[in-house]
């Protein structure tokens, strides 16, 4: 139950991007201090970070790498102006 619990949790701040740790006690109807183990427990598995009064996601796409290649080509016409 509990590890299925932080996988929803998981998945909710995923979706949310960033979430007060208020809203995580509400939706999913449990004690701050459960969330706050939850969170701890995602934050040990570099899923999520802590940031004051919630929790941000790390695995949005804004935050991830591109390519060499495909930095090559965005924007492709305003690189040659």
């Amino acid at each position: 139950m509990k590890s299925k619990r932080i996988l929803e949790v998981e998945k909710y701040i995923e979706k949310n991007e960033t979430v007060s740790i208020e809203e995580l006690q509400d939706h999913f109807n449990v004690s701050i201090n459960t969330i706050r183990r939850d969170i701890n427990a995602l934050a040990e598995k570099n899923s999520v970070k802590k940031v004051y009064g919630g929790v941000k996601s790390i695995n949005n796409s804004n935050q991830k790498a591109l390519d060499y290649s495909e930095r090559n080509v965005s924007n492709y016409k305003q690189k040659k102006k």
